[in-house]
């Protein structure tokens, strides 16, 4: 048995319908070989075509600790420039302990 199989496209092009026919194909008969042929067995991904490449991978992680590290320099930096600024900074570390006038 060999049947013809064609693809059918509707587009709309503002208020235009248009049908479009693509060109009739015969699909080959499946054999009873043991062994698969290339066209007959559909196509795998496998997982290293889905996961980036591992040089990507390693730049990526060495920008991200780049801008860790990034972070913590700004912070410490700032509470350096904060505490210098203030001078009433040490007086307000200092504890007092408090009492009730009698």
């Amino acid at each position: 048995m060999t049947f013809k199989y064609e693809c059918e496209f509707n587009t709309k092009d503002k208020d235009m319908y248009e049908s479009k026919r693509g060109t009739p194909t015969i699909l080959r008969e499946l054999t009873e070989s043991t062994e698969p042929t290339e066209s007959t067995e559909p196509e795998r991904k496998s997982e290293e075509a889905l996961a980036p490449p591992l040089l990507l991978r390693w730049i990526l992680i060495g920008l991200l600790c780049l801008m860790i590290l990034y972070s913590c320099v700004i912070t410490a930096l700032y509470i350096r420039v904060k505490i210098t600024r203030s001078g009433d900074q040490k007086e307000s570390l200092t504890y007092v302990p408090m009492q009730v006038r009698t």
